[in-house]
């Protein structure tokens, strides 16, 4: 199952002498889950998916039990002639970095991993297969369907920015019933369409749930939140906002705006601070700096990297301002949290 203990970083240091000098097992481990090559799954377990044999994606497609395979799976195209090498193990160590646990009741293969997140009661499962030019997701819930696409949309970019990937970021893709591209992507209007056609909204009505879902409804299933709650609908119109003030340390914690709204920054982006000190420009050492002096707590990791911003760290992202925040977390994919920020901004 890929699943070793730290003394087996202890014997890569016993290799050479001289490296066992510079490193220790802690900072070997500390670089693996930097780099996205191990995850942390338990007391002195490491799970490393690039350890384990992959298998062809036609002979397990249907083998989940946790996924239902009648479901229309979501697929993330890439552009070029393959998905970049090590990109889906790296994003399987940053989903359970996130929350989600490896579903070892299923097999597991290194293109293949069947995920279950916990917090949510009944359990919400995902199985993700890397099919060499695409990424497969299916989803155990079809309420569900929305924020799995946004979680996997905001992992993958995450991982092709921290990993410093050239390539494009993927397109929203089906599969489709023409024989020769078998593939359609999502336009720019919501619409689908291959190389030969565009499909009715009649005729792709299982795949928008994928990108509308319930009506009414959403269901968070990040680290921050794992409720399901009403939502009203928002405006896409740009707000004309002054955002000439900086922002101050307390009201990242707590922004009442002029409306009534309450907006909490830091308990939703503390689960990916890192996200957000990239998006600060904050250089790797920097965040190394900053894992290590907050003892891997993502809520002090995330205030110190936003104290440290509003503070004029050198180098960071400027301005500092309410408008630079929204941008950053727009480029992280945080919409909502960014819009709610500029409704309770706005005068």
């Amino acid at each position: 199952k890929a699943i070793v203990s730290s003394s087996i970083f202890s014997k890569l240091l016993q290799i050479s002498s001289e490296e066992k000098d510079i490193l220790t097992c802690e900072k070997l481990l500390k670089i693996f889950q930097r780099l996205l090559i191990v995850a942390e799954i338990d007391e002195d377990k490491y799970f490393i998916p690039a350890l384990l044999p992959s298998e062809n994606k036609e002979d397990i497609r249907n083998e989940s039990l946790s996924v239902e395979s009648s479901m229309v799976p979501l697929l993330f195209l890439f552009s070029d002639k393959c998905t970049p090498s090590g990109l889906f193990c790296a994003v399987v160590v940053k989903l359970l970095a996130k929350g989600w646990t490896v579903d070892l009741k299923e097999k597991v293969y290194c293109n293949t991993v069947s995920l279950i997140y916990k917090k949510i009661k009944p359990n919400l499962a995902i199985c993700l297969t890397d099919s060499f030019k695409y990424f497969e997701v299916y989803c155990s819930r079809e309420n569900n369907l929305p924020e799995i696409k946004k979680e996997m949309e905001d992992v993958i970019k995450s991982v092709i920015v921290s990993r410093n990937y050239k390539c494009k970021r993927p397109k929203i893709a089906f599969f489709c019933s023409c024989s020769e591209c078998k593939i359609a992507t999502v336009e720019e209007n919501g619409g689908l369409c291959c190389c030969h056609k565009s499909y009715s909204p009649e005729e792709m009505e299982r795949e928008r749930k994928w990108i509308r879902g319930a009506v009414g409804a959403t269901c968070s299933v990040s680290a921050s939140k794992a409720t399901c709650t009403a939502r009203t609908t928002v405006s896409t119109t740009p707000l004309a906002i002054s955002f000439c003030d900086r922002p101050q340390l307390h009201q990242l914690h707590r922004l009442e705006g002029d409306g009534g709204q309450v907006v909490k920054v830091m308990e939703i982006v503390a689960p990916v601070w890192e996200d957000l000190a990239l998006a600060l420009q904050f250089s790797g050492s920097c965040i190394d700096t900053i894992e290590h002096d907050s003892l891997r707590k993502a809520k002090t990791a995330c205030r110190m990297c936003l104290q440290q911003w509003l503070q004029g760290k050198e180098g960071a992202r400027t301005p500092i301002s309410w408008q630079t925040l929204v941008d950053c977390l727009r480029e992280m994919e945080l919409t909502d949290l960014a819009t709610d920020l500029q409704a309770a901004l706005s005068p």
